[in-house]
């Protein structure tokens, strides 16, 4: 009978140490960073956001182009680098915007930066407008290594 309880000690022992282990990486794995006790707090990387502000446009005579004035923001917390102004203008791309289709073609500004909290103004002459009337026209502006799209800005231009 002495065996019994030897062999039953031993198997108390054994069953201790395990659940003293199971117990540790229990509590290891519940309290590490990223652990359901410990979240990771989402660290968000720093990114431009520009935004078109302002988008003034001029009249344009018939067989001519217009002239916009566009002014752009950066409300982000980094500076937007190599960003352009894309004006969908003209006559033909009008007529696309109107039907809801994406123009294949835009009046473009050179390439610019923009640091954070800071504007800047750009002028561009539009695409050619053939025929005289009110055409719909759009400014965007995009910077190259991340998409950021300013909310989509509408002036008419009148055609004479």
């Amino acid at each position: 009978m002495a065996e019994g309880k030897r062999g039953s000690s031993c198997f108390k022992w054994l069953g201790g140490i395990v659940a003293a282990v199971i117990t540790a990486v229990l509590v290891w794995w519940l309290t590490e960073p990223g652990g359901l006790l410990n979240p990771k707090e989402e660290t968000q990387e720093p990114k431009p956001v520009l935004k078109i502000v302002d988008f003034q446009v001029s009249d344009a005579p018939v067989g001519g182009q217009a002239r916009a004035e566009v002014t752009v923001f950066n409300e982000g917390d980094s500076t937007g680098e190599f960003c352009t102004v894309w004006w969908y203008s003209g006559s033909e791309v009008s007529r696309q915007l109107e039907q809801g289709l994406l123009p294949g073609q835009a009046a473009t500004s050179e390439e610019f930066g923009l640091r954070p909290q800071e504007s800047k103004q750009i002028s561009l002459w539009s695409l050619v407008y053939s025929e005289p009337g009110r055409f719909r026209s759009l400014a965007e502006v995009s910077c190259s290594g991340t998409n950021i799209t300013s909310a989509q800005f509408v002036a008419y231009v009148t055609v004479k």
